[in-house]
């Protein structure tokens, strides 16, 4: 578990940077999935059942 959330930090701090707004749109989805349990899905990237 811990090697997942080094490698995570890692990956924002690389992707967002100095960003604010980068890092306010990680901060809102990672509390989305973390409240929910799964990743947030909207429904054009939704399959059509």
């Amino acid at each position: 578990m811990a090697i997942v959330t080094i490698a995570a930090c890692k990956l924002v701090r690389l992707t967002d940077g100095r960003d604010w707004r980068a890092w306010a749109i990680s901060v809102v989805v990672f509390s989305v999935t973390a409240l929910a349990g799964r990743e947030p899905i909207t429904s054009a990237s939704a399959p059509a059942c």
